[in-house]
């Protein structure tokens, strides 16, 4: 099981949630697959107005998310 979350405040709302170690795993910010170790937040395309640029970056992501925990596409 994989939780994957857009920013640090989710991060945290949601490892309150958790019930042991183990779900605590299962949590990962998503763009750290992207940028191992930066804990970058996706932006809010609502306020910066950036949608095609957000989209990329969770797409690249989320290529980067099948690829390392090696998840097959099909």
């Amino acid at each position: 099981d994989l939780i994957l979350v857009m920013d640090s405040s989710n991060y945290q709302n949601v490892i309150k949630l958790a019930r042991s170690d183990g779900d605590i795993d299962k949590v990962k910010i998503l763009l750290n697959y992207s940028f191992p170790g930066q804990n970058r937040a996706v932006p809010d395309p609502y306020f910066e107005g950036e949608f095609g640029h957000v989209y990329d970056l969770i797409d690249a992501a989320c290529d980067k998310v099948l690829e390392i925990e090696n998840i097959d596409k099909s």
